[in-house]
């Protein structure tokens, strides 16, 4: 996030505009998405790779959730799910779904 600055548009969620309260914003985000991971999968992962195969599953939906949909709508943005949308994205996708994982093996 911080390559493709992205971090200060975080910050903009709160009103603010500057690299570190995006990455603090971003970090109370996560935190509240990976409780819900394990609220939401704690019974259904008997063991490691059915936890790390939820966990990607896990991070594809709040990839598209996340910077394909809400992002977008609460910064004041249309929806915009086109290969071109999707395919700015990208560098997102593989943080997610590496979020996922690793919220799973955690």
């Amino acid at each position: 996030m911080l390559a493709t600055g992205t971090l200060p548009k975080v910050a903009q969620l709160v009103g603010g505009t500057s690299t570190e309260l995006g990455f603090m914003v971003h970090l109370l985000i996560s935190a509240l998405i990976g409780m819900s991971y394990g609220l939401l999968f704690r019974r259904e992962a008997p063991d490691l790779g059915a936890g790390i195969g939820w966990g990607l599953v896990y991070g594809l939906i709040w990839w598209f959730l996340g910077p394909l949909t809400l992002f977008p709508s609460l910064l004041g943005g249309s929806l915009t799910w086109t290969v071109a949308a999707a395919g700015q994205a990208l560098p997102s996708l593989i943080g997610h779904l590496l979020y996922g994982a690793i919220t799973a093996l955690v």
